[in-house]
């Protein structure tokens, strides 16, 4: 038997998030061994031209005076430090955001069922966008442009098929019954109950990122 349930928001910002750490290490590893883009600094870096000059120094004088404050490098990097910190914390929110508001939206969807399609469909959405912004600033590519468009889109779609797999697997379980040795009533058990779910989800992209950073670094 299987039974529908409409995962929350939160859990949707959550799997983005978790989604999105192994993506930034997996771009970060690309971009070192093949030139590939970097999304999340060419994103500061577009995003930081066209905001109002005293949030951006604001931002980076505060995270330079925390680097400082707490020995966390040398005076004359931190500022470089401070953009790179903001540039990867401001897009893993960004994934946060978009894997909630896909949650919702799906949620608030009166389709049941189980298909990656509108993961694709977000997934090249969102690709096509950061690859427009990567292209306009460009900080670190060095692959010919085919290659670019290849590999960017590839990743943000499989982040969306991704996002949306967990998605199904947590609305659509598997269920069965047992009969109640005290009561004579049947009982619904879950295959695999969300908590052992997330563990998984949490263990496995934990693994990918220190994996693609480590080798990247």
């Amino acid at each position: 038997m299987e039974t529908l349930r409409k995962p929350s928001i939160w859990l949707g910002a959550l799997i983005g998030g978790l989604l999105t750490a192994p993506a930034i290490a997996l771009m970060f590893l690309a971009d070192q061994v093949a030139g590939l883009p970097f999304i999340p600094f060419d994103v500061f870096d577009f995003v930081s031209r066209n905001l109002p000059g005293g949030l951006l120094t604001f931002g980076i004088d505060t995270m330079v005076d925390l680097i400082i404050r707490f020995n966390l490098g040398d005076t004359s990097t931190s500022a470089k430090t401070a953009e790179q910190l903001i540039g990867l914390s401001s897009f893993m929110g960004l994934g946060i955001a978009i894997g909630a508001i896909f949650f919702f939206a799906v949620n608030r969807s009166k389709s049941t069922l189980r298909s990656v399609y509108p993961g694709m469909m977000l997934g090249l959405g969102f690709g096509a966008l950061m690859l427009l912004i990567s292209m306009q600033v460009n900080l670190t590519a060095t692959a010919s442009g085919v290659l670019q468009i290849i590999w960017v889109m590839l990743v943000f779609t499989g982040w969306g098929v991704a996002l949306n797999w967990i998605y199904n697997d947590l609305a659509h379980s598997e269920a069965k019954t047992k009969i109640d040795e005290t009561t004579g009533e049947q009982v619904v058990i879950e295959a695999l109950d969300r908590r052992q779910f997330m563990v998984r989800i949490g263990g496995a992209t934990a693994t990918l990122t220190v994996i693609g950073a480590g080798l990247g670094s």
